[in-house]
């Protein structure tokens, strides 16, 4: 402050304020103690043992200072949860911290923080009571050790013996297995079932277990059998392609055993009550296997006795298996070419050599892990090719050479996935048209890597309206039938199919046929007219047969000259044209939509635009474009030959004709 005629002064007062800051629960901290001195700091879970004592405590940073309340527990500012007496199963604990914050303007406020603990009890397991058992000499055992879980479940066995002097080699298994139990393999057996237990307190890591015996009681007949392969008893055996070979095996037995010789669990020769049985072998690939030879009579089975029989071969398709060459996949997926051989000896993976072919030289796939993944292992071996692209669809070469004969050399060729391929020799089998009914046949064509079916339509040639639709799923079988029923005798019916699978559907391909007039069914059998009658049919045969020839000679031809147009179809029509036109000239039905039908364009005028066309487009071709062999040359087909009655019809505009 200055004056005015005076100096300037300056003059302060100061007034001090205190300012309280209350802090809510925060920093919680969980501690497992183990003793009275021992603690650790633990998060989310603990693992004790069963029984055990332990204490639990909680803490937190607050102001002012926080009561603690475990779960079932009262609250307390210790915040200790003593748990004297140890747990028998698991359970969840909780501690909540709490403080009540008085403060100046808002008055009490609650502050709270809480955790939890999962504290899982670690218990050993427990064997259950093992039933005695007698067992035939030469039977397998398959015995398994019963018991009741711990905590964790994860448990180990170990069978040990007693009652007998006979070595035996511990088995650490659930099972005890004895192959071919013997004389020497009776005795007491005792399972021994652990769990290693560790808690969080490693240093407490403690293995318990329980135990359980059953006494094996065996039964014995023939005995001393021998299984040798020229002369000679091997556990494993190597021998050339083409050489041959004699395996005898032997046994003695009283009265005489039936004996048996297997290859890999099939058997390949036996006979009953003799004590000799001989195989030869004239050495092919398919050879190798185990064999093996067991015999037994009355009183019970010899030990079994088995060979492992490797023959020398080159690398080589396996016998009767259909090997897929052709593979579809779709853009921007993995496709994966698997081949599997037979060879020995077995070669090493390196010996299994994946080519990409361009042209007719094929070269080493580049080494690219994030294109080409190859799989090999024994006697298999896959490429996968990942995110398929255009560029992929190439062939594949695979060459194995296992160091015997020549190498072997597969072609795979990857394509892509498109729609099937358009079903050829699509008729109605002549011989099976009646009055009523007509089985329409047909080849299916390659699905082309989806699964495709068929479409069949039919209706009378000169009513739109009895159109009738039907799906057939795919049997995979080389031809296919459909049984027509409900049809009116005497009548043209028009008959169409395609085939259509995710990708697509094919053209479509169509055939007429007609059906039989109606026989009478109650004939007149009167006497005085017989003569008339004969005489009218002797005289009247010649005549029918000719004009029926004449018919069906003019029917033929008017058939090869026909051709079927397209149907006009509105622009948002999404559904498949079945049926078209006739030639110019004929009584046949236009097709079945509204509109007219376009003239003066060829049929083929729709091919124009390749594969820019929509996929359910039906390019419509006369039977004689589309099969390949000529319509009415049916005399190798059976009538019994099967038919589909269980097709699923799809919007029928007439169910009864």
């Amino acid at each position: 402050m200055t004056e005015t005629n005076g100096i300037p002064e300056t003059r302060t007062n100061v007034s001090p304020l205190q300012i309280v800051v209350w802090q809510t629960p925060q920093d919680i901290t969980l501690r497992y103690h183990y003793d009275k001195t021992g603690y650790m700091t633990v998060k989310n879970s603990i693992k004790v043992l069963a029984g055990d004592a332990f204490w639990l405590s909680c803490s937190v940073v607050s102001s002012p200072p926080s009561i603690y309340t475990w779960t079932g527990q009262t609250a307390s500012p210790s915040g200790i949860y003593n748990i004297t007496g140890g747990l028998s199963t698991s359970q969840q604990a909780s501690c909540l911290a709490e403080n009540f914050m008085q403060t100046t303007f808002n008055g009490t406020v609650h502050g709270m923080q809480s955790a939890d603990l999962h504290v899982d009890v670690l218990y050993g397991p427990k064997t259950k009571i093992l039933q005695d058992l007698s067992l035939v000499r030469g039977d397998m055992l398959v015995f398994p050790c019963l018991y009741a879980p711990g905590n964790p479940p994860a448990v180990s066995f170990e069978w040990t013996r007693s009652g007998t002097s006979a070595s035996w080699v511990k088995q650490n298994t659930q099972n005890l297995t004895i192959e071919y139990v013997q004389r020497s393999d009776e005795a007491s057996y005792t399972c021994k079932v652990s769990s290693v237990l560790r808690p969080t307190l490693t240093s407490a890591t403690t293995v318990q277990y329980d135990t359980a015996t059953f006494h094996l009681d065996v039964l014995y007949g023939a005995e001393n059998l021998i299984l040798q392969l020229n002369n000679e008893s091997h556990l494993s055996v190597e021998i050339e392609e083409h050489s041959t070979n004699h395996m005898r095996c032997s046994l003695e037995s009283d009265p005489g055993s039936y004996m048996v010789i297997s290859k890999d669990g099939t058997q390949v020769i036996a006979r009953n009550e003799i004590h000799q049985l001989i195989y030869d072998i004239r050495a092919e690939c398919s050879d190798k296997g185990v064999y093996t030879c067991f015999g037994y009579n009355r009183y019970g089975a010899a030990n079994n006795a088995s060979i492992q029989l490797f023959v020398k071969c080159s690398a080589r398709r396996p016998p009767e298996v259909n090997v897929k060459l052709i593979y579809n996949a779709r853009q921007h997926e993995n496709a994966t070419l698997v081949y599997q051989i037979v060879a020995y000896p077995e070669p090493k993976p390196s010996q299994f050599v994946w080519k990409r072919c361009m042209n007719t030289s094929c070269a080493p796939l580049p080494n690219d892990i994030k294109k080409f993944k190859i799989d090999t292992e024994g006697l298999s071996s896959n490429l996968t090719v990942l995110d398929v692209q255009i560029e992929d669809y190439i062939i594949y070469q695979l060459s194995v050479f296992n160091g015997v004969g020549d190498s072997l050399v597969e072609r795979f060729h990857l394509r892509p996935t498109g729609k099937p391929d358009l079903p050829t020799d699509v008729h109605i089998i002549q011989d099976t048209i009646t009055d009523r009914t007509a089985v329409l046949t047909w080849i299916p064509g390659i699905d082309n890597g989806s699964p495709q079916e068929f479409h069949v339509s039919y209706r009378k040639l000169v009513d739109e309206t009895s159109l009738v639709r039907l799906i057939i799923k795919h049997d995979y079988t080389k031809e296919m039938y459909y049984k027509i029923e409900n049809l009116e005798p005497g009548t043209k019916y028009l008959v169409s199919l395609f085939a259509a699978n995710e990708e697509g559907s094919t053209a479509l391909v169509n055939d007429t046929f007609e059906t039989l007039e109606r026989i009478s069914d109650y004939p007149v059998n009167n006497p005085n007219t017989g003569s008339i009658v004969g005489g009218a049919i002797g005289g009247t045969v010649g005549a029918i047969v000719a004009i029926v020839v004449i018919v069906v000679i003019l029917r033929r031809q008017y058939l090869l000259k026909c051709y079927i147009c397209p149907n006009k179809k509105s622009a948002d029509s999404d559904e498949p044209s079945v049926f078209g036109t006739n030639n110019p000239g004929s009584n046949a039905a236009q097709a079945h939509e509204d509109g007219s039908v376009a003239t003066g364009t060829s049929v083929y005028d729709v091919l124009r635009d390749g594969d820019k066309g929509s996929d359910n487009s039906h390019v419509y071709m006369t039977l004689n474009e589309s099969s390949q062999k000529p319509q009415g040359n049916y005399e190798n087909v059976k009538k019994e030959d099967p038919v589909y009655n269980n097709a699923v019809q799809t919007n029928p505009v007439q169910t009864v004709l």
